[in-house]
């Protein structure tokens, strides 16, 4: 693969990977979200304003991380645009890029963790099998758009 072909590639997985972990602004996700969890796993109200509270603050302590990945695609975009894009800048955008959605990814394992803190034994068992399950679905759809 020729080295265009190839800094093209990274550039179309950089934008279309990043759409993964971009912000709802509505929040509309994060009802439905807060919702979908309070019925299958019957929150309490108390539980229910908790789990609320965790999920806001990781957005909140989040955003940063999102407009990071934005600036730093719309980046990757400028440098591909050139006649000669540089490989070495290219490839240290898409590691700052990794290090940004590394940062998301243990802001939402920390969520997790203390969503699950909340919930009583049935409920912890309960979360662990709707965690299951979606990472099942995710599974099934890279593997439909592998082949």
């Amino acid at each position: 693969m020729n080295i265009n072909k190839a800094l093209t590639l990274i550039l179309i997985v950089a934008t279309f990977s990043g759409s993964l972990f971009a912000g709802h602004r509505d929040g509309g996700h994060q009802q439905k979200r807060l919702a979908f969890l309070t019925e299958k796993l019957e929150l309490s109200q108390a539980q229910s304003e908790a789990v609320k509270g965790i999920m806001n603050n990781a957005k909140a302590e989040g955003q940063s991380y999102r407009e990071n990945i934005q600036q730093l695609k719309q980046q990757v975009k400028q440098e591909m645009s050139k006649a000669s894009p540089d490989k070495g800048v290219v490839q240290q955008l898409n590691r700052q890029i990794s290090d940004q959605k590394t940062e998301l990814m243990l802001i939402r394992a920390q969520a997790h963790k203390d969503m699950k803190a909340l919930l009583n034994a049935e409920q912890q068992g309960k979360l662990e099998l709707l965690h299951e399950m979606r990472q099942e679905k995710r599974q099934q759809r890279r593997e439909r758009h592998e082949h």
